[in-house]
């Protein structure tokens, strides 16, 4: 089952820039990455787990920055996010 994506960002480009950042399931990368691929298209600047993490680093710590710095949080939720056990 793939993601249904819901917006309610008319209004996003006046808001003040700086980046998105996605949080997601990965059992929903490749959904993810479309809707990533689309908030570029517009002219976001997208920031996920994947640009955040460094080998090495201390990932949960890079995320949390990344979120606070965001001047958008989108949670994609899912089927698959509900079903998956906390790591």
């Amino acid at each position: 089952m793939g993601l249904q994506i819901i917006t309610g960002f008319e209004n996003i480009k006046s808001m003040s820039k700086g980046h998105v950042f996605l949080s997601y399931c990965h059992a929903n990368t490749v959904d993810v990455t479309r809707l990533r691929d689309e908030l570029i298209k517009e002219g976001e600047v997208v920031l996920w787990d994947k640009d955040c993490i460094e080998t090495g680093k201390d990932w949960e710590q890079k995320i949390r920055e990344a979120i606070q710095q965001s001047y958008a949080f989108i949670v994609c939720l899912s089927v698959e996010l509900q079903a998956r056990k906390k790591s």
